[in-house]
């Protein structure tokens, strides 16, 4: 996923926009009115201190306050000392309500951009595990893994700052508004060489950021890869002494990540620091300039408050803009990645659906399967058919077919010529999920949850312990589990790492047994068994068959195909081999 094409600013918005529901959207304009409602206190509150500190130094007679004096008289204030407390009232007021807006769009905004996270978060895991199984074959989990970590990195380090900037730029509108009113020609040459310099910065970080984003997003991947590779094999590790072999990947990985973001981070937050002093700079030589001008540096008083308290609200907003501008250029080539998984096509319906009606017979006709990238079938021309209620082996060499075949059965992949028919019904997209709900499968490495064991079994943290205790009892599994200290409520651990290779094969055949599921597929599900456990499955599996199970083997060990009713060989992708040619195998 890593090496896309980097966003920019605007292009990162358009993208971002366009996956937001209604719903966001709406919430979108509160915090866009929440902003407005800022400005506006934001301009009261400076537009204030003018007729404020006019009346402190008594100047309220000055061109820039009369106006606003005059409307203190219309609303009753007429001494100079009524107009003084209106004054004050209305900057505190401004003040007070400003901060408390600012609150509120703060509070607004994270809560939004978080919740938005989870929703894409959500939306990533969803359309991931609604993808045909054979797009997961070709997939890196570890990709998406760090897809769902990015989800979190896209809310801290892009969105949220999109939506400061967003309310940035609207705050500094109404500033500048006020300040043109209040000083044209100093608010013209201060905001110039604001805007000049921090467009210079900002056009000698672009490429810095961009390469950043890059960096960050290859070492997030690679990071993510290490520690699921060494979860995974952790046993080899510790057996091969490679732990420092390892540890130096993982440092190799997160410290680029660590330096790629820092030096954004860096990049982002030092012109704050230059343009901070030059904005003490300019406001000491508007206040010189204005000091020689008639009525000397008490007449020009009211206006340098307010330059000065435009200023100081201005540059952290300005500052704002650019660590927005440059969060999202440090970080846009997250965005590509995230945007794939979230392009990922959904099925019609993503809810549990019926069973598919399983009452006569499976068949294969004529089916070939080729894998995508491969110049070879996996498997050509199968034909054979599997009548309810019956026990049919698979057998043949490592790479002849077999577990393709019964992928093939399972609805997992889809033909490539031929059909498959369920009572003479075509398994095709409409009905493959519901067909899917018929199966209880049982692979050669199960998968586990770090759950207790009858959870396992369940799959469901509500099992109803009396069909798991006879699941685990026709698995072979019951007596280990009783001489357990905590018994079904024992967890298994990470993958089932505190169960032996053969428990957790029963473990998983229990599972499929509690499904009750029409049809049962083995794929090499006894292989870690000892020949007396197989024995007693293969006795289960009598009953199961008893109750009208189909059941479907693939197995090298005799014991598992003696009670089989049919035995189709497979060789090279092809059945090679009649029902009494393949019984002779062991």
């Amino acid at each position: 996923m890593a090496g896309g094409k980097v966003t920019g600013f605007w292009s990162s918005l358009r993208q971002l926009h366009a996956i937001i529901t209604p719903a966001q959207r709406r919430e979108l304009w509160t915090v866009a009115a929440l902003t407005v409602a800022g400005a506006v206190a934001e301009v009261t509150a400076i537009g204030a201190v003018v007729p404020f500190l006019a009346l402190l130094a008594n100047s309220g007679g000055s061109a820039a306050g009369s106006s606003i004096f005059r409307v203190f008289s219309a609303l009753g204030a007429t001494t100079e000392q009524q107009q003084l407390a209106l004054a004050t009232a209305i900057l505190c007021s401004a003040a007070v309500a400003a901060a408390v807006l600012r609150i509120f769009l703060v509070r607004k905004t994270q809560y939004f951009a978080n919740l938005f996270g989870h929703e894409l978060s959500l939306e990533v895991q969803r359309r991931i595990l609604f993808q045909p199984y054979i797009w997961h074959t070709g997939q890196n989990s570890s990709r998406q893994l760090a897809a769902i970590e990015k989800v979190q990195l896209v809310t801290g380090l892009i969105l949220q700052p999109l939506l400061s900037a967003a309310a940035a730029t609207v705050l500094i509108a109404a500033v500048l508004v006020v300040l043109l009113q209040l000083a044209p020609l100093a608010t013209i040459a201060a905001g110039t060489v604001l805007g000049v310099a921090y467009w210079i910065i900002g056009a000698a970080a672009r490429s810095r950021l961009s390469r950043n984003s890059q960096l960050a997003d290859e070492a997030l991947e690679r990071r993510t890869r290490i520690i699921q590779e060494a979860a995974g094999g952790i046993r080899e590790i510790i057996l091969d002494d490679s732990q420092a072999r390892v540890v130096a990947s993982f440092r190799a990985a997160d410290l680029q990540f660590a330096h790629a973001l820092a030096d954004s981070s860096v990049v982002s937050i030092i012109p704050r620091y230059i343009l901070e002093s030059a904005g003490v700079v300019v406001i000491a030589i508007v206040a010189l300039v204005m000091a020689e001008r008639d009525g000397g540096i008490i007449a020009a008083l009211p206006l340098l408050g307010a330059l000065a308290l435009g200023a100081q609200r201005l540059l952290p907003l300005v500052q704002q803009l650019f660590q927005g501008w440059s969060s999202v250029a440090a970080h846009s080539a997250m965005i590509d990645d995230l945007l794939g998984p979230l392009r990922l096509p959904l099925p019609g319906h993503t809810d549990n659906l019926p069973a598919m009606p399983f009452a006569m017979a499976i068949a294969f006709d004529d089916v070939g399967f080729r894998f995508p990238g491969r110049d070879q079938d996996a498997v050509a021309g199968l034909s054979f058919s599997i009548p309810k209620g019956a026990r049919v082996a698979l057998v043949g060499r490592t790479g002849s077919g077999k577990s393709t075949s019964a992928d093939l059965l399972m609805g997992l992949l889809d033909p490539g010529s031929g059909r498959i028919t369920i009572d003479g019904t075509t398994l095709d997209d409409t009905n493959r999920r519901a067909w899917r709900a018929n199966i209880g499968h049982v692979p050669q490495m199960p998968f586990l949850a770090d759950a207790t064991i009858a959870e396992n079994i369940a799959l469901s943290s509500e099992p109803d312990t009396d069909r798991v205790r006879q699941a685990a009892k026709q698995a072979q599994l019951s007596d280990f589990i009783d001489s357990l200290p905590a018994g079904y409520a024992t967890h298994v651990g990470e993958r089932g790492a505190r169960l032996s290779g053969g428990q957790r094969q029963r473990l998983a055949i229990a599972r499929a047994i509690y499904k009750d599921a029409p049809l049962l597929v083995l794929d090499e599900a006894t292989s870690a068994l000892d020949d007396e456990t197989e024995r007693a499955i293969a006795g289960a599996l009598d009953g199961l068959q008893a109750r009208g199970t189909t059941v479907v083997i693939i197995a090298h060990r005799s014991s598992m195909i003696a009670g089989c009713d049919q035995v189709i060989r497979l060789d090279g992708g092809r059945i090679a081999g009649t029902e009494a040619q393949a019984a002779s195998l062991g």
